[in-house]
């Protein structure tokens, strides 16, 4: 009845005595706090305080590999839940649900800036590049290459001949040095 009324998430997984599809854990969710007229910022405040608490008499560090063992014991069981994904999001938005609205925004601030640090590296990496919007010509001189159309000794001699009558052609326009390529090979330019 409690996981109809939205108040835990069940998670049921096979066991391996019974061999039956059971309930292996239980997580409470925001509903079952709201429900008991407990507000968002009450149970935040909880939160703060017990963590502030648990840094102050050093227990965090124990309660953190006690959860550690806590969960290998869970594997070791065979209740684990990482093939489970929609149980990890649900949690995972149950954790956002208690987060506080200020770290909120401070996290939207720090991924605000770095995707603008990334925008930004970017646009330099676009200035570094030569523009290739019109590789036309040259994409067809590959293909017509690698189709087997002319041999090697052949396509050398072509490249060597152009670049003999037009020393500088291939650095300062490719684009027609490459048509001039496919026109000395006999290739039909529409």
């Amino acid at each position: 009845m409690l996981e109809q009324l939205d108040y835990v998430v069940v998670h049921r997984d096979k066991d391996a005595d019974s061999g039956q599809y059971r309930p292996m854990r239980i997580f409470l969710t925001e509903n079952c706090f709201t429900s008991r007229g407990m507000t968002v910022e009450n149970i935040r405040t909880w939160l703060h305080k017990y963590r502030q608490w648990a840094v102050a008499s050093g227990v965090a560090e124990s309660m953190r590999e006690k959860y550690e063992r806590h969960q290998l014991k869970m594997a070791r069981l065979g209740i684990n839940i990482d093939n489970h994904h929609s149980l990890k999001n649900r949690l995972k938005q149950i954790k956002r649900w208690v987060v506080s609205p200020e770290l909120r925004a401070e996290k939207l601030r720090v991924t605000s800036d770095l995707e603008a640090a990334l925008d930004g590296h970017a646009q330099k990496l676009r200035q570094l590049r030569p523009e290739s919007t019109n590789g036309r010509w040259r994409t067809a001189w590959l293909r017509y290459a690698a189709a087997g159309q002319l041999t090697p000794v052949m396509q050398m001699k072509l490249e060597r001949n152009l670049k003999d009558e037009f020393p500088q052609l291939h650095v300062s326009d490719a684009e027609k040095y490459y048509r001039l390529l496919l026109e000395r090979a006999g290739v039909p330019l529409k």
